[in-house]
């Protein structure tokens, strides 16, 4: 039987993930974090599959809306020892038909499933990613052959820092950000329980002030530590993309306030040139080593693919579980 799940599902659950990934997953070993990565409210955002009262396939999903929403899928298993090969479609078929979706996407998936995706006629690509170096500082996590950074223009701009969800609406008008029909849309609870409310993560936010003021866009960033070193993970922006053309000197003062490796941020759906004018390179265009992995820390650059039903959607690596710990 194929349905959504409910909070009694919960253990259940953990347990699937435990057997189906491994023990050590947060979702199969932190209860706390489970609950506030994929439950809201009375309901589980998950769609499963149960035979007998045993779990053998999910779908873990996160809303970003209430009705008429887009969502960001993620969790996505089937046990192969459930007798039905088709079992996975069918639970991707049922949550299509049942959650109310406008437009669906995944960054992080395997790329071996893109042939699946292809043939519903859903839209796969692999997302950029770009990076900024820090010159003054010892590189212990990226390695460094190309030494090259991309010059920036001095902005008269500064930003503007928010600590709360109240400080960012006051700043940037949101039904304007509606109005622009953003794909997906992030509606304010969801902003707010994702980047303020995370019970693990610390997550900082600025926007580009405008004269009066007032913010156009807000971007999403943390600071992650290794090898006795950081770097700044870039990871959201909401709003008018157009701002990143102006982040190039912000992106300067992060990387010397936090003395980080560098800046980093996974893309698709946004033009080249938008990261280029913020003093961005493309890490594929370089033989240097920009590690995405840091628990445990990988030395290698990590391809990341993804899937929407909309061609059109702009996802970035703080969307889906890309972002999450492990």
């Amino acid at each position: 039987m194929i349905r959504f799940a409910t909070p009694e599902d919960t253990e259940k659950l953990m347990k699937f993930v435990s057997v189906n990934w491994r023990p050590e997953h947060i979702l199969a070993r932190d209860k706390k974090f489970f609950c506030y990565f994929l439950k809201d409210g009375e309901k589980l955002n998950w769609v499963i599959s149960e035979n007998d009262g045993v779990i053998d396939a999910v779908i873990g999903f996160i809303p970003y809306g209430r009705k008429r929403r887009d969502i960001i899928n993620c969790m996505w298993k089937a046990n192969h020892d459930s007798g039905d090969p088709a079992i996975g479609l069918k639970l991707l078929n049922y949550l299509m038909k049942n959650a109310d979706i406008r437009i669906m996407s995944s960054p992080n998936i395997n790329p071996q499933t893109i042939p699946i995706y292809q043939y519903l006629g859903i839209h796969t690509g692999k997302m950029k990613h770009w990076y900024r170096l820090n010159p003054n500082v010892d590189y212990k996590i990226a390695v460094i052959k190309n030494f090259d950074i991309p010059p920036v223009e001095n902005s008269s701009m500064h930003f503007k820092e928010f600590s709360t969800m109240d400080e960012l609406t006051t700043s940037m008008d949101m039904k304007k950000y509606k109005a622009s029909n953003p794909k997906p849309y992030k509606e304010n609870w969801f902003i707010k329980h994702r980047y303020f409310d995370h019970p693990i993560y610390k997550y900082y936010s600025f926007g580009v002030a405008q004269k009066d003021n007032s913010v156009n866009a807000v971007f999403f960033y943390r600071v992650q530590e290794c090898n006795g070193s950081q770097v700044v993970r870039l990871v959201d922006c909401i709003g008018d993309f157009n701002d990143f053309a102006q982040i190039g000197t912000i992106l300067d003062e992060l990387l010397k306030r936090y003395n980080a490796e560098f800046v980093e941020i996974y893309a698709a759906g946004l033009d080249d040139e938008l990261f280029k004018q913020a003093g961005l390179t493309d890490a594929e265009t370089t033989n240097n080593i920009i590690p995405h992995y840091f628990t445990p820390y990988a030395a290698r650059n990590i391809e990341i693919y993804y899937f929407s039903t909309d061609p059109k959607t702009v996802l970035f690596n703080g969307d889906g579980d890309t972002d999450r710990p492990s």
